[in-house]
């Protein structure tokens, strides 16, 4: 059985002792500063969960930015690559001749910070941004710790430009631009917003939501849903894990074969009035359903609860659909429900 003090002198000379002990590791002022604020009691109670535990400390919190701004002239169509290994990229589109790039640091401390290196370059209307990953890891108090810190790009870019995007671990946004688009994540989501021309965007886990689009859209996700919507000349589209929502506005039209496909949700394409194509609908656990007021010609044996087959309009390209646990559902543009009606299930 110990003996309990009389009163806390003893255990704050403990304690200080400690402290004094502390300053020869790494991260000594945080533990101090962490220690100290702790009465004599809840002292000696953390000194026994130090002896008892491998405690590890984090002083990495990221709490010192530094941001960096420069500008590029541009004369014919730009074409734009950013990339860091691990922060958000955002992307906006104006009526300029110009980039305006802005980088933000994040780390623990100046020090730190100031080691993330940044190159920029301008090769005519090429303008090259890469964020490079910085020793990962230091040692404190017998560990290795990570230490956090992200560089996330910022940029206002001609409208009329081509992309090229890369992030490590972060989200995407590109809103309002005409060009091509290669939008990479390897953990984040991906939005577009109001974007022209050729889109692939692929993120191993994230959402991916495309709106106001006009052109080809390629995409895919490793985890999460995918939204997309406008003017579409061509789709595929692909997701294991998670829901596909698809707009497919007026003028939107099948230039080849579209692929809509997720291992384990349902899937709603939404059509206008005009559209023409073959459908080829299928899912193992779950129903097929289309719209009444699409006029749907096909066999009885191309239907039932979980297959849908039949030509709309004169199409010859095909809209192929599959999803292994989830159910399918076409409706038409305006929605059949704005009139009172409700899609038919197969």
């Amino acid at each position: 059985m110990g003996v309990r003090p009389k009163n806390g002198t003893e255990i704050r000379s403990a304690f200080n002792g400690v402290l004094n002990v502390t300053a020869s590791f790494p991260g000594r002022s945080a533990v101090s500063t962490c220690l100290r604020r702790f009465d004599a009691r809840r002292a000696a109670v953390c000194l026994a969960s130090l002896a008892l535990t491998s405690c590890v400390v984090r002083v990495d919190s990221p709490d010192h930015v530094t941001r960096e701004e420069k500008r590029f002239k541009i004369q014919g169509t730009a074409e734009i690559s950013l990339a860091t290994f691990d922060g958000g990229i955002d992307v906006r589109g104006w009526d300029r001749d110009e980039v305006y790039l802005e980088i933000e640091r994040r780390g623990p401390n100046k020090e730190l910070v100031d080691q993330l290196e940044v190159t920029v370059e301008q090769v005519g209307d090429k303008i090259l941004v890469d964020a490079r990953q910085p020793p990962a890891t230091r040692y404190a108090f017998g560990s290795l710790t990570s230490m956090s810190r992200s560089v996330k790009l910022m940029a206002t870019i001609p409208l009329d430009s081509h992309l090229t995007v890369r992030t490590s671990d972060g989200s995407i946004t590109v809103e309002r631009v005409k060009g091509r688009f290669e939008l990479r994540s390897a953990d984040g989501s991906i939005t577009g917003i109001d974007l022209t021309g050729d889109i692939f965007a692929h993120t191993s886990s994230g959402r991916i939501r495309l709106q106001t689009i006009d052109g080809q859209c390629d995409v895919e996700t490793g985890d999460g849903s995918i939204t997309v919507e406008g003017r579409l000349d061509a789709l595929d589209a692909r997701t294991p894990d998670g829901s596909l929502s698809i707009k497919a506005f007026e003028g939107s039209r099948l230039t080849k074969d579209w692929s809509l496909s997720s291992g384990d949700g349902n899937i709603a394409i939404y059509l206008p009035e005009a559209f023409s194509g073959q459908l080829d609908a299928q899912t193992s656990d779950g129903h097929t359903r289309i719209d009444p007021l699409f006029s749907l010609q096909s066999d009885s044996s191309d239907r039932s609860r979980h297959i849908l087959r039949g030509v709309l309009g004169d199409g010859s390209h095909t809209l192929r659909v599959r999803t292994l646990e989830g159910s399918i559902t076409f409706k038409r543009l305006p929605f059949a429900r704005a009139r009172g009606e409700d899609p038919v299930e197969r």
